[in-house]
């Protein structure tokens, strides 16, 4: 197929060249505005990814100088940290956030904690089997709640198997992902923080 070079084209999504004389107007200002707004959209995506990388690294090199100030041990991007403004105006947190699962060794924790829950003694703690009960409930996804079972090793139960099964399910804890996060704040006039929003 021969093209006319003084001819202008563009491709459409079947990937045929198409003269723009036989393209509707509505079309091609569509077109061009869609292509106009995503390199604009991409630019500041790498503006915005370039200054939270900043700011992650100010607040961290901030934090090795406290670190350091008072003699403690310097160390990787861990922990939440809360700034605060001198005037009390202004705040920013960074927010690490670990996202968990459990390995195979939970399903023995779990065997553990219910055979002691089932050999208690008639009228003992009820609560107790409430709570176990509901901690191993899944969501509609299959998946086990990961703060109902981490905060079953917060009761002070010194039974041995119980001990056991805390034991497991720290063992059983595997970190899929890290996810880390900065969060920027301003007092309003009522002296309420107001999230600056950064998407």
């Amino acid at each position: 197929m021969q093209f006319d070079t003084n001819t202008k084209y563009r491709q459409n999504a079947l990937g045929h060249l198409v003269p723009e004389d036989k393209i509707d107007k509505t079309d091609k200002k569509r077109d061009d505005l869609v292509c106009e707004l995503i390199p604009e959209a991409e630019t500041a995506a790498a503006a915005m990814r370039d200054f939270k990388a900043s700011a992650m690294k100010r607040i961290q090199d901030f934090a090795d100088f406290v670190a350091l100030k008072c003699k403690a041990p310097i160390g990787g991007v861990k922990g939440n940290i809360t700034l605060t403004s001198y005037d009390g105006s202004l705040r920013v947190i960074r927010a690490v956030d670990e996202f968990i699962s459990f390995n195979e060794k939970m399903t023995a924790a779990r065997a553990i904690i219910l055979d002691y829950i089932a050999n208690l003694t008639k009228g003992a703690d009820t609560d107790l089997a409430e709570i176990v009960s509901r901690a191993f409930e899944t969501n509609k996804d299959g998946h086990l709640a990961t703060a109902r079972i981490l905060a079953l090793r917060a009761y002070n139960v010194k039974h041995p198997e119980w001990r056991r099964a805390m034991d497991l399910i720290s063992q059983s804890i595997v970190v899929q992902s890290t996810g880390h996060y900065i969060r920027f704040y301003k007092k309003d006039g009522n002296g309420k923080w107001q999230q600056i929003p950064m998407e």
